[in-house]
C-alpha cells in the first residue's frame, strides 16, 4: 500500500507541476492589475479561506503516526513535517498564481469550484480538464489512503 501511495503522490505532483507550468506560461493578466482591487474583504470571506486552509493542511499529523517505523524519529519527524508544509505551500502558491494569471476573473467567478479545470481546458483543450480531474482523484485517493492506513 505504501508503494501505491507513493505512485499516487508522485503522479499528482507531476500533474500539478505540468498544470502550473502551462498556466504560468499562458498568463493573460499582469500582477499589478491584481493588486489594484477596490473590493472590501468581509470577515466571512476570511473565515471561509481560513477553514479551507485548515482542511488543506489537516493531514500533516499523519506523519507522527509513523513514529514507530522511523529511524531517529526525533530528527526525521520535524524534517518531514516542515519540508511537507514548505512543499505544500509552494504548490498552492504556484497553482494559485498560475490560475489567477491565466484564467480570466469572470471565468473564475462563474465556474467557482471547477475554475481550474475550466481554465486548464482553455489552455490545453480537453487534456487540461482531464489532467485536473485525474489530479483531483489522485489527491482524494491518497488522502483517504493516508488517513485509513496511517491510523
Amino acid at each position: 500500500m505504501g508503494k501505491i501511495e507513493d505512485i499516487m503522490v508522485y503522479t499528482k505532483l507531476v500533474i500539478l507541476t505540468v498544470i502550473s507550468f502551462v498556466l504560468v506560461n499562458n498568463c493573460q493578466t499582469t500582477l499589478p492589475i491584481l493588486l489594484q482591487s477596490n473590493n472590501d474583504t468581509s470577515v466571512l470571506s476570511i473565515l471561509i479561506v481560513a477553514s479551507i486552509t485548515f482542511v488543506a493542511y489537516e493531514g500533516f499529523q499523519l506523519v507522527i503516526n509513523a513514529v514507530n517505523e522511523m529511524e531517529t524519529p526525533e530528527k526525521n519527524i520535524p524534517i518531514a513535517i516542515y519540508s511537507a508544509i514548505f512543499i505544500a505551500i509552494l504548490i498552492y502558491v504556484v497553482i494559485s498564481l498560475g490560475a489567477i494569471l491565466a484564467i480570466p476573473f469572470d471565468e473564475i467567478i462563474k465556474n467557482k469550484e471547477y475554475a481550474l479545470a475550466s481554465g486548464a481546458k482553455h489552455v490545453l483543450g480537453h487534456w487540461g480538464t482531464d489532467l485536473v480531474i485525474i489530479g483531483a482523484l489522485l489527491a482524494t485517493s491518497s488522502a483517504i489512503s493516508g488517513t485509513v492506513f496511517g491510523a
